[in-house]
């Protein structure tokens, strides 16, 4: 480990690091949908002699903006961000991979669930025909990509990994969460009320 790293990390570089990479999401977050885009990049090329074996793996850093302002952002971003101060950054002519040596392509996704309701809409017609739920993701904090080396290294076809991010108009899907919310809080109130009226029923 960097002395000078472990220094300025007050000893823990993982967590600087996640700090770092936190802080870059949150600037980029506050631009305008669609004007901007950052993401990370992996690109590995299996070697089997032991010289080549810290040569495999590529990192980069990859960004887009829609006009030289946001470009220069980002720009100073990435070359004098909290990046920096832990990784060496030079721009790169190119990628060391061309697309066409990649046999197979995968997308991660959110994970999402239709749940059969108990009820149907027959005793309640506020119950939906399906209750939907999706899973956020939930970072690790403790993730020191060691678990992707191991992966990699039994690898015997290059391999590209990329995780990218950029700012979008979400009001669309929280105008559709917030009904979706009050029409779920209306099913239980229809029944306290029926609930209420045999309460009230003089035997």
């Amino acid at each position: 480990m960097d002395p000078q790293a472990l220094l300025g990390a007050h000893g823990s570089v993982l967590s600087a690091i996640r700090d770092a990479a936190s802080h870059s999401l949150h600037t980029l977050a506050s631009f305008p949908a669609g004007t901007a885009s950052m993401g990370l990049l992996y690109t590995f090329h299996p070697n089997r002699r032991p010289e080549a074996r810290q040569s495999r793996l590529t990192l980069y850093i990859r960004a887009w903006a829609s006009d030289e302002e946001t470009a220069e952002i980002l720009r100073l971003l990435i070359e004098r961000g909290p990046f920096a101060q832990y990784y060496k950054v030079s721009c790169a002519e190119g990628l060391d991979m061309r697309w066409d040596d990649l046999g197979a392509a995968c997308d991660i996704v959110r994970r999402e669930e239709a749940i059969q309701p108990l009820y149907s809409s027959e005793h309640n017609w506020k119950i939906p025909p399906v209750f939907y739920e999706n899973y956020p993701f939930v970072s690790n904090d403790e993730n020191d990509y060691l678990g992707l080396d191991r992966v990699l290294d039994r690898m015997d076809d290059p391999v590209a990994i990329e995780i990218a991010a950029e700012p979008v108009d979400i009001s669309r899907e929280q105008a559709a969460i917030t009904r979706y919310c009050a029409r779920l809080s209306e099913i239980n109130r229809s029944w306290e009320g029926e609930f209420q009226k045999i309460d009230d029923v003089d035997f």
